[in-house]
């Protein structure tokens, strides 16, 4: 019996383009809720980007950033930090290649250059634009996740510079940093363990290939029929795109 269900933001609950939730999805969230299911976000998102979700349903708690922050309405459940002397190693390399990149902490964003990019790549996520940090500042911070506006070819050689980290890509834009012993699967067994729910009873929805540990970490695994095939390969079920009620009608079929 599901008794949790983890559901990806972009891309499953709210549409890339239009930033909105169907309404199917909004009357399964309700049904779902009624029935005495626990409902969480599990997202890339940092904490401090929720807004757009959190206006459209009252969710009982929220994995961000990819597992690394972890809270509800009451507590935070867990948190976990990228080591500082993976930061002290990276940012000569991408200073010096002019690589734009945010550093995410839990009340904000910042970057470590101006860059038209950056601005550019991540208008959807902030369309204010980003402050910048000194190095010195940067090393001091607790960060809990990079985004880094590099092409894919590059992931290797960057995160050679930080051995204690691993990315999670979901676009070609960017890819997410974060620790490596992270991840959405951590995050949930952190979450479930504070709620006293078994991973066998466990669902989860997603889109991205930052979901894919997390899809095949659950109970029952559902793809988006947005999502790719990897992504697909990984899930116990596949389901319509969010925007033919991909949501409702997997909830359906699975009873």
């Amino acid at each position: 019996m599901i008794k949790a269900i983890f559901f990806d933001i972009d891309g499953t609950l709210l549409d890339h383009d239009t930033h909105l939730m169907p309404s199917s999805t909004f009357e399964a969230l309700k049904k779902l809720r009624k029935n005495g299911i626990r409902l969480f976000v599990a997202t890339g998102r940092p904490p401090n980007n929720l807004k757009v979700i959190q206006d459209c349903f009252e969710f009982d708690g929220f994995l961000t950033s990819n597992g690394q922050y972890c809270f509800n309405h009451e507590v935070v459940i867990h948190e976990k930090y990228i080591e500082r002397e993976d930061i002290r190693n990276l940012l000569p390399y991408i200073n010096k290649n002019q690589i734009p990149v945010l550093f995410v902490e839990i009340n904000g964003n910042y970057s470590n250059i101006q860059n038209y990019r950056l601005g550019e790549a991540a208008r959807s996520l902030n369309k204010e634009g980003y402050p910048i940090k000194a190095v010195n500042e940067i090393i001091e911070s607790k960060i809990i996740q990079l985004m880094a506006y590099i092409d894919e070819t590059k992931d290797s050689e960057r995160l050679s510079y930080m051995p204690n980290c691993k990315s999670a890509r979901w676009t070609s834009l960017f890819a997410d940093i974060i620790p490596i012993d992270g991840g959405e699967n951590k995050g949930i067994d952190q979450m479930i363990k504070h709620y006293q729910i078994n991973l066998g009873e466990v669902m989860a929805f997603g889109d991205g290939n930052n979901d894919i540990d997390m899809l095949k970490h659950v109970g029952v695994g559902v793809a988006m029929g947005n999502a790719n095939d990897l992504v697909k390969a990984a899930s116990d079920f596949v389901t319509d795109t969010i925007n033919d009620d991909g949501i409702f009608k997997a909830l359906k079929n699975l009873n």
